[in-house]
């Protein structure tokens, strides 16, 4: 009972400050995209997803591989953390030289240059952020804290600063400044409740950390730090700026469900390792309840927004980004679709396919780079969209073959799709007939009409949310008690 109370207590704290993050993080971007162009929004989007191919060097899976070891051994926590941080450091310092280089050697305007290194000084802070320490620990609402605290401390050195000098510049420098300011702040407790002094690791240390962390660093590597900035990154070399604004734009709205597909994963990975050992069966019945949740969910997004996504784009974030509507149509399917990956994914990852798991995400990659260079050159923004979606398409077709259940995966997709489709539709049909003079409307009534068409089809049951409910306890179902 108290491994399933720090479960789920850890697992409130992380949800909650992911909640918190990400609405003060869509504050900044409406403030953003108001306070300058699409043009400049676009430029510092296209730094950072540059830098952000760097951090993969700074960090191979170390972090991971340190709060592994932490919550093995916590008596040793300082060792790992002369480790982890010794070894970060020295790549970090390798990594910025390299971003460094590409910025005097990258064919952009100056200004594009500046901002690539103003963001490489943001590695120097990450290098030493204490959160996977605290994970170890399982002190999760310690990691939750730190997030929303660099966060508000980002919200309000943008407003601070900005407000007075609308320089594209001060958006990395707020960054970076507001990593520095959240990693010292909770470094305190470590140094002083966990840490005996820093020494610097030996090479026989760190030559078995990065061989054990590097196959975590490379899968990670390729399911965000590539898939999440390619587009954006060819948008830069291929299109214009403007284009990758409306890309990042749609891409951050795009970023709110996967990260909502994170959480659920995180959730599931226990569930299905424990399962899978002792009770395959409750393993596949969980799989069948998360595919048809995540449907349940996604569906209504994806034709909430097929109705709601000009209109409201336009009246958020201001009518110069009304192109970036088209834009959030072609990506929304393909962040659901990534949820849905991100099930099988941790589902194979509780079989110990972690090999396959990487292939997967290999050709997902190659898939994404392939589809993207044409329709870039082709629809910039859209094609870009487009290509994201197509490529999570064809690794979710990839995973239904992989993941082996008795009942097969169209079967198991036929029973959980046509009910929300059928509700999805009518809701579609509500929305879509309020006038678009009253944009801000459509969404609350799209969820008040979805949530009576759902119950009116059958498509959610009380005993279904109680089922999935009591297996992410760690329990049986009610009726098999």
């Amino acid at each position: 009972m108290k491994t399933g109370r720090t479960i789920l207590k850890n697992f409130a704290s992380l949800v909650t400050a992911d909640i918190l993050v990400k609405a003060v993080g869509f504050v900044v971007t409406l403030y953003l995209a108001r306070r300058f162009s699409a043009n400049e929004f676009g430029a510092f989007s296209f730094a950072i997803s540059i830098v952000n191919y760097f951090s993969f060097v700074t960090d191979p899976g170390l972090t991971t591989y340190g709060a592994t070891r932490t919550a093995r051994e916590p008596l040793r926590v300082s060792d790992y953390i002369n480790t982890v941080l010794s070894v970060r450091l020295v790549l970090t310092a390798a990594a910025f030289i390299a971003v460094a280089a590409v910025a005097a050697l990258i064919p952009q305007p100056a200004v594009i240059k500046a901002l690539i290194l103003c963001y490489g000084v943001m590695l120097f802070p990450q290098a030493v952020n204490p959160s996977w320490i605290y994970q170890g620990l399982q002190k999760m609402e310690l990691v939750g804290a730190y997030n929303v605290a660099h966060s508000l401390f980002y919200a309000g050195l943008i407003f601070g600063l900005t407000a007075f000098w609308p320089d594209v510049r001060l958006v990395p420098v707020s960054l970076t400044l507001a990593y520095f300011l959240a990693s010292a702040i909770f470094l305190v407790p470590v140094f002083t409740g966990y840490y005996d002094g820093f020494r610097m690791t030996g090479l026989r240390e760190a030559f078995a950390a990065a061989k054990e962390s590097l196959p975590i660093g490379v899968s990670t590597f390729l399911v965000a730090g590539v898939n999440w900035n390619l587009s954006t990154t060819l948008l830069g070399f291929l299109a214009s700026q403007e284009q990758t604004g409306y890309f990042s734009i749609a891409m951050k709205l795009g970023l709110v469900i996967m990260g909502g597909g994170i959480a659920f994963g995180m959730t599931l990975l226990p569930v299905f390792s424990k399962h899978m050992e002792s009770s395959r069966d409750t393993a596949e019945k969980v799989l069948s309840l998360s595919e048809k949740a995540i449907l349940l969910a996604g569906l209504p997004v994806i034709f909430g927004v097929l109705a709601t996504a000009d209109p409201v784009m336009s009246s958020v974030f201001g009518v110069k980004y009304l192109p970036a509507g088209s834009t959030l149509k072609l990506l929304i399917p393909g962040a659901v679709l990534y949820a849905l990956n991100l099930v099988h994914y941790v589902y194979m990852i509780a079989e110990g396919r972690q090999v396959a798991n990487m292939w997967i995400s290999a050709a997902r990659t190659a898939a994404l780079a392939a589809l993207s260079v044409p329709l870039v050159l082709a629809k910039g923004a859209d094609g870009a969209a487009a290509a994201y979606t197509a490529a999570e398409l064809m690794a979710f077709c990839v995973y239904l073959g992989k993941v082996k259940t008795p009942v097969g995966p169209l079967a198991r997709m036929a029973a959980a799709l046509p009910k929300p489709l059928a509700a999805s539709l009518i809701m579609f049909a509500a929305v879509y007939a309020i006038p678009q003079s009253h944009a801000l409307l459509k969404i609350p009534a799209g969820v008040l009409v979805y949530a009576a068409a759902i119950f009116a089809v059958g498509g959610v049951r009380a005993g279904e949310i109680r089922k999935l409910a009591s297996y992410a306890k760690g329990g049986r179902p009610p009726e098999e008690k």
